[in-house]
């Protein structure tokens, strides 16, 4: 798939995968979804759910650091500078000669590597991001999008 391809099948996750009312009876859950996934797929991860700016859940899986815990927070700053998912913002900078970093003038406590995803409401309001670390910036991605679409259908939202 093109680098275009991705970036609108992005752009189309983050108009879809998105939530009626995101409360903090929503956060435990989810945050729970995204382990299992995790676990289902036999991988170890660190994974953070913030909302209006403060973190919710935050848990670490076996086999993951504190460096996992740091890469979440140079993602997080990417979804709340951008409004876009971090994998979004690192598909539009391949798009580029300059780096992430250097075409934004931003320094290194940013970074455009997905794992980052916004919650979204339906009207377009951004309430707070989904984070993972631990795997490939395209493996946390997906397990992000994966798992909101799990945690979605199940509230037959989607």
């Amino acid at each position: 798939m093109s680098i275009e391809d991705l970036i609108k099948q992005t752009q189309n996750e983050e108009h879809t995968l998105r939530f009626k009312r995101f409360t903090h009876n929503d956060v435990f859950p989810l945050g729970l979804t995204l382990i299992k996934e995790a676990q289902k797929n036999n991988v170890s991860i660190a994974v953070d759910i913030t909302v209006n700016g403060t973190s919710m859940f935050h848990y670490k899986m076996p086999g993951t650091t504190r460096i996992n815990s740091e890469w979440i927070e140079r993602k997080k700053r990417v979804v709340n500078y951008h409004l876009h998912s971090s994998y979004f913002m690192q598909l539009w900078a391949a798009r580029s000669e300059v780096t992430y970093n250097e075409e934004h003038r931003l320094d290194s406590s940013f970074a455009a590597f997905g794992g980052s995803f916004p919650i979204t409401l339906d009207g377009g309001l951004i309430v707070g991001m989904i984070t993972v670390s631990g795997l490939t910036p395209e493996e946390d991605h997906e397990l992000v999008v994966n798992s909101m679409r799990i945690y979605l259908k199940e509230r037959e939202v989607l």
